[in-house]
């Protein structure tokens, strides 16, 4: 933002993957929230975030390693990247927005924020059920 200020250059695409970013923060943010709710614990709570980064890595590849499981497992692998907030695809958005602009599909961050929406909402069960 503050380069297209300066230089009098705008790139749409540019700036919406300004809040594709922040909308992967809040989601993240989220499963901080949930877990730092339900034990307590900042920790584990960082720790699984950065857990869940590191599993959509490997899970953005789902194309290329699900034929190589077997089936009864190859549900569960699938069944964990629709679960799991696909960080490594809404990171490849991101440079397809910065690029181009042209891209191929927003369903992982579609499908990020209705996790996110979700962690929040069982966050805040959770923290109304609490006893201070």
């Amino acid at each position: 933002l503050v380069m297209s200020i300066k230089t009098g250059i705008w790139h749409a695409p540019f700036l919406l993957a300004i809040g594709v970013v922040v909308g992967m923060f809040a989601v993240m943010y989220g499963v901080v929230v949930l877990v730092g709710v339900t034990t307590e614990s900042a920790p584990l709570a960082l720790i699984l975030s950065y857990g869940l980064i590191f599993s959509s890595l490997i899970l953005m590849n789902k194309a290329a390693i699900a034929p190589q499981i077997r089936l009864p497992w190859r549900h569960v692998f699938v069944g964990f990247y629709y679960v799991v907030p696909g960080v490594g695809e809404v990171t490849r958005l991101v440079a397809q927005l910065a690029g181009d602009g042209n891209v191929t599909s927003w369903q992982p961050f579609f499908i990020a924020l209705l996790i996110g929406a979700l962690l929040y909402a069982l966050a805040a069960v959770a923290f109304q059920r609490r006893d201070f």
